[in-house]
């Protein structure tokens, strides 16, 4: 893993991070021995900060990294996968992980060429495998990665797509054949709830979809009968559509299968059963009538986004005067003066990351959440920690009429929503109304320029009547990774149905320029207080700005350098700002 990742598995947990100071010692004298290359010393000293701090994600991706050197490729694997599960927030930085996992299991990296020459073609499991799938099946890295996120990255997408498709013909060919699969249960299983969180995004032939249908068809039967149903069977289904679809499938819920399938059917029926209850409870605090308001929401209820699986660990607790203070030195920021529990406001807060994100990190504030879509809320509520409900309500409401609602908060999250409106700063103009005197916001908007390519690619969809289905996101995602617009195969929401439906197919989308934003904050009387970007650009721009004695606060100097550097924003201009 990268620099950065290593930095943050080692600040994971407050709990840990104390108990490691009295292992201080043992973990410095580790470090030494490993820059030194002397990896059997190193190795004793890290195991033995792991007896005091079993979940110290800094250790385990140390000792990882020294395994690796030494050549024992499944100790690595094993101690990477602890450092995700100590650090979940590793994950967002895909790339590096990938590169380690590659390393780890290098039939995965001679998969990739024999997969990417045959394509489009499926190559069969033996031509991808030599070895079968024994060397991936018990993998601890891969099956982190497969079950804990998407699997953002073309290549390897393209392997497990091929796999896919081969498990499906071996299951239908052979149905009762459980000693090939014995083995290989959990890599399945793995793959399966892959499909799941990615939304059945991988691409497939009509054959396979034949196939599928065929072989749900089959089980839904079975089920009927009240006949036993193959677990490859059913993993090989659960690659292809939802458990819950299934008719008759809560019968077999609670049967003493092997734990792959226990995993599956928790995350594809029993989860989904929890989410339906849950939408019953959301109390709605607002109309929704807006037409623009309407079709946004119609999308998030079919499409809830973003589909998280893992949260990250909890950042250190910090009042909003601290925060901001840290993030930003010499920013003109005033005092909040909050004298009781602060107030914030997530507009807009979709599945509700950020909200858990933000309850973390201030542990005294309470947080209404709003966001139109029940079915992203009901997914929100499952996944809030029992510690952190009693301070989120989450409601359903259209921020457009939350000045409704008589209150007022000392800061306001509305980042990735404002740019779906039909006028966003009128929006925006609402929610600063909704400000106590000098409460802060985070605002996220699109990039005009940053956001070329998507508008290209979002042209490219429109041209060739790719619709907003499944099916249609399936077929404009094999049509741009092979068109001059290759470069949105870079973003993260590539890879999933509703996060393409929400990065290529939005309903609404609007894009901003610095000197727009830098407009109304001056009618508005809003304080500029700085871009958050990733720490690596975010030391290169100050380095920048202090050579060349500009401010950080000044958007006029920020417009400048994002002409220089298109990319800048690409994912959104965020940043925060006061009422003044």
């Amino acid at each position: 893993m990268n620099r950065k990742q290593r930095r943050a598995a080692q600040e994971t947990g407050g709990a840990a991070t104390t108990a490691l100071a009295a292992a201080g010692d043992l973990f410095q004298r580790a470090v030494a021995h490993q820059e030194r290359g002397e990896f059997d010393d190193a190795a004793r000293l890290y195991k033995r900060v792991l007896g005091v701090v079993p979940a110290h994600g800094g250790t385990h991706n140390n000792l990882a990294q020294v395994r690796l050197a030494q050549g024992r490729r499944d100790d690595a694997s094993e101690h990477f996968a602890q450092a995700i599960d100590a650090a979940p927030e590793l994950l967002d930085d895909l790339g590096p992980i990938i590169e380690v996992l590659l390393k780890v299991v290098p039939a995965l990296s001679t998969a990739i060429g024999r997969v990417e020459a045959a394509w489009p073609r499926r190559p069969a499991l033996h031509e991808i495998f030599d070895g079968g799938l024994d060397a991936l099946s018990r993998d601890p890295l891969l099956l982190t990665v497969l079950t804990s996120t998407t699997l953002r990255h073309l290549p390897l997408e393209r392997v497990f797509t091929a796999m896919r498709a081969g498990l499906l013909s071996d299951v239908r060919a052979e149905p009762g054949n459980t000693t090939v699969y014995a083995r290989a249960l959990d890599l399945i299983g793995a793959l399966a709830r892959q499909c799941f969180i990615n939304e059945y995004v991988f691409s497939q032939t009509d054959a396979e979809t034949a196939d599928a249908n065929a072989l749900t068809a089959t089980i839904e039967q079975r089920l009927q009968n009240r006949e036993p149903v193959h677990a490859a069977q059913l993993l090989a289904a659960a690659m292809y559509r939802p458990l819950h679809a299934l008719a008759g499938v809560d019968a077999i819920v609670d049967k003493p299968w092997p734990k792959a399938i226990r995993d599956v059917l928790t995350q594809q029926v029993i989860e989904p059963r929890r989410e339906r209850e849950l939408r019953a409870t959301i109390s709605r605090v607002t109309a929704i009538d807006d037409a623009v308001s309407l079709r946004v929401q119609q999308q998030y209820e079919e499409n809830p986004y973003p589909r998280w699986v893992r949260a990250g660990a909890p950042p250190p607790p910090a009042t909003i005067d601290t925060y901001l203070q840290q993030r930003f030195p010499g920013a003109p920021i005033r005092p909040l003066n909050v004298e009781a529990a602060p107030a914030i406001l997530i507009a807009g807060c979709g599945t509700g990351r950020s909200a858990i994100e933000f309850a973390q990190h201030f542990p005294d504030a309470k947080l209404l959440a709003a966001d139109l879509s029940g079915a992203s809320l009901s997914y929100a509520i499952r996944k809030t920690p029992a510690t952190l409900a009693p301070r989120i309500d989450f409601v359903q409401a259209d921020i457009l009429k939350l000045d409704t609602l008589d209150r007022r908060f000392d800061l306001i999250n509305a980042s990735g929503v404002l740019h779906h409106m039909a006028d966003p700063f009128a929006a925006w103009r609402l929610l600063t109304g909704l400000l106590r005197p000098s409460g802060v916001m985070y605002i996220g908007l699109y990039s005009e320029l940053a956001r070329r390519d998507i508008v290209a690619a979002r042209q490219f969809i429109a041209d060739r009547g790719f619709a907003a289905t499944p099916s249609g996101i399936r077929e404009a995602r094999e049509a741009l990774a092979t068109s001059p617009l290759r470069s949105v195969t870079h973003s993260g929401d590539f890879y999933g149905t509703s996060d393409c439906r929400d990065l290529l197919f939005h309903v609404q989308e609007q894009r901003m320029t610095i000197p727009q934003i830098k407009d109304f904050l001056d009618r508005e009387g809003l304080a500029f207080l700085g871009f958050d970007l990733p720490p690596p650009i975010a030391a290169g721009v100050r380095e920048r700005f202090s050579a060349a004695r500009w401010p950080l606060t000044d958007l006029d100097r920020w417009h400048e350098l994002e002409q220089m550097q298109p990319d800048l924003f690409i994912t959104m201009y965020q940043f925060w700002v006061q009422k003044r």
